[in-house]
Parts: structure tokens; sequence; C-alpha cells
């Protein structure tokens, strides 16, 4: 990675992602499994920070593209983009803080998300003709949280996003929530409790993926 910085703002071009095939069913997926890719810039992040007062506000942003090439020698790219908007805000014991982002085949810049987010390919089988569906995201994350005293610290959360690929009526939801507790036994040490769940509503292919609700407790140690 090579960042640079001009006071609050950061510009970094990192390692680029790619991958060797697109999907939507698996008919695709078995004709261009083990294609090649062809990559020609790094992928490109920035971010600028802004404090107000108590409050703190962040704007995001990445890009990336590579060049799918099949056995023809046939070149598809893809590129993926994302922009992200950030605000903090503290009063006193009290915070808040919310995310909103929009973005176009994010799972391409690498970005980890529990729905469907990566571009997908439309093959017409009779002429061996391909294009790239790019996949639409829009989500947003909100968060809550109280310190009761120095040792003891409660949080809430709740996110949700949508993708939607593009010419066809492929969709998908999910949404997740949670409440947790920081609690500092001595300094440097604290245990973190947690409880959520995670709905994945109707995923790309119109199945119903269930939802999944968790718990478990993370425990520090800082020397």
């Amino acid at each position: 990675m090579v960042q640079f910085k001009f006071g609050e703002f950061k510009l970094a071009f990192v390692a680029p992602e790619s991958r060797s095939f697109l999907y939507i069913d698996p008919i695709t997926w078995f004709f261009w499994a083990g294609a090649d890719t062809d990559v020609k810039i790094p992928r490109i992040e920035a971010r600028y920070g802004l404090t107000l007062g108590g409050v703190s506000l962040e704007l995001q942003g990445g890009y990336n593209t590579f060049d799918l090439v099949n056995f023809a020698d046939e070149n598809y790219e893809v590129t993926a983009y994302i922009l992200a908007l950030s605000a903090s805000y503290n009063a006193g014991p009290f915070y808040l803080a919310g995310d909103v982002f929009m973005g176009e085949n994010i799972e391409d810049l690498g970005i980890w998300t529990a729905g469907f987010g990566l571009a997908g390919l439309s093959v017409n089988l009779l002429t061996g003709s391909a294009d790239v569906l790019d996949n639409d995201a829009l989500g947003l994350l909100l968060v809550a949280g109280f310190s009761a005293n120095e040792n003891l610290r409660f949080e809430a959360g709740y996110g949700q996003a949508k993708f939607d690929m593009e010419e066809s009526d492929n969709e998908d939801e999910v949404a997740a929530m949670y409440v947790q507790a920081k609690i500092t036994l001595a300094k440097g040490f604290f245990i973190t409790p947690e409880i959520g769940k995670i709905d994945y509503k109707e995923e790309m292919f119109k199945n119903h993926e269930g939802d999944t609700t968790y718990y478990g407790l993370q425990w520090q140690i800082r020397f």
C-alpha cells in the first residue's frame, strides 16, 4: 500500500481485488470457472474527516476495476465502487453513531458483506455472448451507547443492506441487530458479553435464508 496524507484527507493505493469467475446460475459458473483476470491499476481508497463541536463526520470512498478474460480471449470489465458517510456525536455519557453507504459490486472491492454483493454475469449459451451485471448496494448502520461509569458501558446497534442486480429481479436483503455491555474488571482487562440477531431475509435467488441468533463473550487484556 502507498498512502498520502494531507491534513484530514487520506488517499491510498492498495493491491487490487480480482476473481476468476462471475456467476448468476450454476450453468454460467460451470462455463466460466477458471477464466483469467487482467488488472491494470491499483485499488483506490480515500477518506476525509471533519469535526464540528461534538459531531465528527467522515466521508469515505473506494474504487476497484479488473477485466475477466474468457477462453476466447474476450475481456469483460468489472468496476466496483463505494461511497460512505459516517457521523458520531457525544453528549456526556451518551453517544450516537451512524453510517450510510451506496455502491456497486462492493464485494469486488474486498468488502465482506452478509448479503450477495458481487457483480454477476449473464451468458447467452446459444451465441456465447456475455454481459457483466452490476449489483447496486445501499445500506445503513445506527449505534447508540451509554457509559454508566468508567467501568461499565452499554451499546446497541442496528444495520441493514440491500443488493439489487441490474437487468433482473434478483435482490438480496440482510439486517442485523445487537446489544452488548463492556465491563472493565481492572486496568487493561475487560469483557464484552453480546447478543444479537442476523436476519438474512430473501436471498438473491429468491430462497428464504432464515435468521441466526447468537451470543458470546469477548475478553481482552492489554499489557
